[in-house]
């Protein structure tokens, strides 16, 4: 092989090897600037799989709205089977929105399921579906579950996730759906205090849809007592339309649009789906990351908007000690 022949070929490989050095590089600044992270929940209003265009117009649109989110970690609630989990998994990554770790787990009731989709790995997976209450003498399982996830954002840095569904405002013929919601949510608080019990300042966030409003008892159930060091602070989403942001995201003198849910036999607007988080959170949470998503026909989707809330990434803190859950099953991540 002549000289020259073998020029050339060095000189075609060279853009090829500076290509691999920038990503290389770009991959790492990547890594080392990240600041924040973003956690979100969508309920998905039954999405199951089929084929059919009412169908595939349900799920552009959730893959729309779910990219417009761009959350690190996205809770979604309402998901059908794993089959529609893969599905939707594969939608979001032709989109260029990839979740390389994710978690379903199958509700009691077998159709309203419950998953996690993560940029980050999922560490430690704990499904509480075994969780009873006692009402009317008789006990009873969550029916939805909560699911609960350590996300490993770096090496040194990690936060834990509290996923749930409550039980919905429809009447039953057996039981009150006002008792068992807070049932539901006394199960929920409980798991609450075990982490505040083992870590006061521990990093973790509870959002779902918890069918309720901010003032119901099943809602300040969830939160605690409001002067105790163990409340955790409501991340209240709202449309960013230009409102000023306070500090405080107080209610009253702070009007701002919050709706998350659209009851159409009622044509009534509420605030139904939540993202709460820790004290330890609260020097880290970012108000001008947090909103619920505008989404152009949004119903198209599902009768719930999606909501968002960022925090800053700590310098000090590091990762939270391996922890397990009673009882509860524990199981390695799917993917």
């Amino acid at each position: 092989m002549s000289f020259r022949i073998k020029y050339r070929s060095a000189k075609f490989k060279l853009p090829a090897l500076w290509l691999g050095v920038f990503l290389f590089l770009w991959c790492g600044v990547s890594l080392l600037s990240q600041t924040n992270f973003i956690v979100g929940v969508y309920n998905v209003e039954k999405y199951e799989l089929e084929k059919n265009e009412e169908f595939a117009n349900k799920s552009r649109k959730t893959v729309q709205s779910i990219c417009q989110m761009n959350a690190d970690v996205l809770g979604l609630v309402e998901m059908g089977s794993l089959a529609s989990t893969t599905y939707l998994l594969d939608e979001l990554k032709r989109s260029g929105m990839d979740y390389p770790h994710y978690e379903w787990m199958r509700s009691n009731d077998g159709r309203l399921n419950l998953v996690i989709f993560s940029r980050y790995p999922l560490k430690e997976i704990v499904r509480h579906t075994q969780d009873k209450y006692v009402l009317d003498e008789r006990s009873y399982s969550l029916r939805r579950g909560i699911l609960e996830a350590t996300v490993e954002v770096t090496d040194s840095y990690s936060f834990t996730v509290l996923l749930t569904h409550l039980k919905s405002q429809l009447e039953s013929t057996k039981l009150d759906q006002r008792e068992v919601r807070l049932e539901e949510a006394k199960l929920l608080r409980g798991k609450v205090e075990k982490i505040l019990e083992e870590d006061p300042e521990a990093d973790f966030v509870v959002m779902g849809d918890l069918n309720d409003h901010y003032s119901s008892l099943p809602i300040r159930t969830i939160l605690g007592t409001p002067v105790g060091k163990r409340r955790l602070l409501d991340a209240r989403p709202i449309e960013q339309i230009g409102d000023s942001l306070p500090e405080e995201r107080t209610r009253g003198k702070f009007r701002s649009i919050a709706w998350t849910y659209f009851y159409s036999k009622e044509d009534s607007y509420s605030r139904l789906d939540y993202i709460l988080y820790s004290p330890g959170l609260r020097t880290q949470f970012q108000p001008e990351e947090t909103r619920v998503e505008v989404v152009p026909n949004w119903g198209v989707a599902s009768d719930h908007r999606p909501i968002r809330a960022g925090f800053t990434l700590p310098v000090a803190k590091k990762a939270q000690k391996s922890r397990t859950s009673g009882k509860s099953s524990l199981k390695p991540t799917l993917k």
